[in-house]
């Protein structure tokens, strides 16, 4: 007879516990599995680690192929950074490793993008990203209106996404804004949530 100590790691991207209940997984095999479980959130649900995660897998893969390291230009990164990413870190560092393949210039631009990120119309007068002076407009038309803590909320965003462009990159905007990067973060986040 030999003993043996077995301890098993198991991941999933299902709710186990809805199989169960439809008897498509065994409840017995689900306790024996579930001593420790560990949720990992989604990617859209950490926002902030999007930039930090582009930049490792760009110079991850630039090294790779022996090339210098992309950038990703302001404009582009406001479209990854609102993608949902379905398919998560693997879908982001997919996407990394592609763009280093494909991407022909030092810069990744909007157009170097997929289709399925930069489908979401995106300009300066769309609903998502109102303009600085429409936004001033009805700031101004709002003032004594019970919505005006929302205007100036859709303003403080419009200020800051206006510095990440100009400025490149979150940690920037945040070095010139005074605000901390998971700030920045929580507030696009806001951002995208009130506009889905």
């Amino acid at each position: 007879e030999i003993s043996t100590d077995v301890r098993i790691i198991a991941a999933t991207n299902v709710d186990l516990l809805d199989l169960v209940k439809e008897n498509l997984f065994r409840i017995d095999l689900y306790y024996r599995l579930n001593i420790f479980p560990i949720r990992i959130p989604a990617l859209r649900e950490r926002k902030e680690d999007i930039e930090p995660l582009c930049n490792h897998f760009l110079a991850v893969y630039s090294r790779m192929y022996h090339i210098p390291a992309k950038k990703i230009t302001p404009e582009a990164f406001s479209y990854i950074f609102e993608y949902n990413w379905p398919g998560n870190v693997r879908e982001l560092e997919n996407l990394m490793h592609q763009l280093t393949i494909m991407t022909k210039k030092d810069a990744i631009m909007v157009e170097d993008l997929p289709e399925v990120i930069v489908q979401r119309p995106k300009s300066e007068t769309s609903p998502m990203h109102p303009s600085l002076d429409d936004v001033i407009e009805t700031l101004l038309d709002t003032v004594e209106s019970p919505e005006s803590e929302a205007v100036l909320s859709l303003l403080e965003l419009e200020i800051i996404r206006h510095t990440m462009q100009r400025l490149g990159s979150v940690q920037e905007a945040s070095k010139f804004l005074g605000l901390s990067k998971p700030t920045i973060y929580n507030k696009l986040k806001k951002l995208n949530e009130n506009n889905t």
